[in-house]
């Protein structure tokens, strides 16, 4: 936690400093606490576990991970093919050396077979900051849950 807390503090400075601000929850990229654990669908945890991977996967650079975190079937927007879209995700994730990946308000649903998990993502490296609405689709496959779709459903970029 408390290498969240810093990530968060730095985070927030720099918004403030673009001239931006954000609320971000204490309890980002996790279920709310006023459930008990034992009392949360295990397959809820899973879906909230794959999300955070996702998302720290790509806060370390970690290509194979993140790569890894997309279904077999998942398909890119921008009309990019899956080769494309790789070759475009491997290329990003080695410019910037340092970068930044925050999730805040994750909430996960879970249906027969698929999930939902809608969350507000705080992005920044280098050359940008972002804040954008997000909502994963995941689907079980061999076994684990694995992103199908990534739609942004709101995004704010700042240039620096």
């Amino acid at each position: 936690m408390a290498g969240f807390m810093i990530r968060q503090h730095t985070l927030r400075r720099l918004l403030a400093c673009a001239g931006l601000s954000v609320a971000i929850s204490a309890s980002a990229a996790s279920l709310p606490t006023d459930t008990p654990p034992s009392t949360r669908p295990v397959e809820t945890e899973q879906v909230d576990a794959v999300v955070k991977a996702w998302a720290q996967s790509w806060d370390r650079g970690d290509v194979p991970q993140y790569l890894g975190q997309y279904a077999d079937n998942f398909q890119p927007s921008g009309g990019l093919t899956r080769s494309q879209w790789e070759q475009q995700r491997r290329a990003r994730l080695k410019t910037s050396a340092i970068r930044h990946v925050i999730l805040s308000n994750v909430q996960v649903a879970v249906h027969t077979g698929t999930a939902q998990a809608q969350f507000t993502q705080h992005y920044l490296d280098m050359d940008l900051m972002s804040t954008a609405r997000k909502r994963l689709t995941l689907v079980k496959q061999a076994g684990a849950w694995k992103i199908r779709e990534e739609l942004v459903e709101a995004e704010r970029i700042v240039r620096r």
